[in-house]
C-alpha cells in the first residue's frame, strides 16, 4: 500500500513496507504435549514505520493448510486454546500493521498432544526437500527427496506416487525406507508427486501434493 508524504517540501511516494516475520517460540517443531490446553507463542515483529501491529495466527488439521482449525486476529503475541488429543497439527503466524501490510507466515511448526489411549501416534506428513516446489529442471535425471518425523521414533517406509495428472495417480515405488528416489523423466509440461508415510503399526499420513516441470 502506498501514501504520500511531504520530505523537505518534496512531495514524493513513500512505500509503506510491512512488518517483519515473526519468530516462533513455543511449542517446539515436533513436541508431544502434556495436556489439551496449548499456548502458541511467538516473537514481537518489528514495523518500519513504528506502527502498531497485529497477528494472524492459523492451526490446521494439515501440513498445507487447507483444513484449519483455527485462523484469527490477535493484538498480542501469544495465545492459548483446547485441542484435540491424539491428531498432529501445524501452526504458523504473521504479522499484520495498521496499513493492512501483511508480512510473509513464518515457517510452520508440527506438534501433537498426547493421547494416554493411544499406543501409537501416526507419523507426521512427510515434507518437501527437492526439487523446490514449481522448480524447472533443465535435466531427465531427478532426485526426489523428502523427510519425514514419527513422534514415537519408529521406523517409516514410504510410497511415492507420480504422473502428469492431479492428484497423481501412479505408484513408482511402494515400501522403501529411504527418503529420496533417483529417476529418469521425459520432459512434460509438469510432474505432480506425493509421498505417503506408514509406520509399523500402519498408520500413516501424506504428504501435500508437490510439482515441478522439466525442460530439456
Amino acid at each position: 500500500m502506498l501514501f504520500s508524504c511531504a520530505d523537505d517540501g518534496n512531495t514524493g511516494v513513500v512505500e509503506n513496507l510491512p512488518p517483519a516475520i515473526p519468530e516462533l517460540n513455543t511449542p517446539d517443531n515436533y513436541e508431544l504435549i502434556k495436556g489439551g490446553n496449548v499456548e502458541f507463542s511467538w516473537d514481537e515483529s518489528l514495523d518500519p514505520e513504528h506502527e502498531s501491529v497485529s497477528y494472524n495466527l492459523q492451526i490446521s488439521r494439515n501440513i498445507d493448510f487447507t483444513d484449519l482449525f483455527y485462523s484469527n486476529r490477535s493484538e498480542t503475541n501469544s495465545y492459548e486454546t483446547e485441542l484435540k488429543r491424539g491428531v498432529p497439527y501445524y501452526w504458523r503466524v504473521r504479522a499484520m500493521d495498521q496499513m493492512r501490510n501483511t508480512s510473509d507466515f513464518s515457517g510452520y511448526r508440527q506438534i501433537y498432544l498426547d493421547d494416554p489411549t493411544l499406543a501409537n501416534y501416526k507419523p507426521f506428513a512427510p515434507e518437501l526437500i527437492s526439487p523446490v516446489l514449481n522448480d524447472t529442471l533443465s535435466s531427465n535425471a531427478v532426485l526426489l527427496q523428502w523427510s519425514c518425523y514419527d513422534i514415537d521414533d519408529d521406523p517409516l517406509t514410504y510410497d511415492i506416487f507420480l504422473s502428469e495428472n492431479y492428484p497423481p495417480d501412479y505408484l513408482i515405488s511402494t515400501g522403501q525406507s529411504g527418503t529420496s528416489l533417483h529417476l529418469s523423466l521425459e520432459s512434460k509440461p509438469v510432474y505432480y508427486w506425493r509421498v505417503v508415510a506408514k509406520d509399523l503399526d500402519g498408520a500413516e499420513n501424506k504428504s501435500p501434493i508437490w510439482y515441478f516441470k522439466t525442460d530439456l
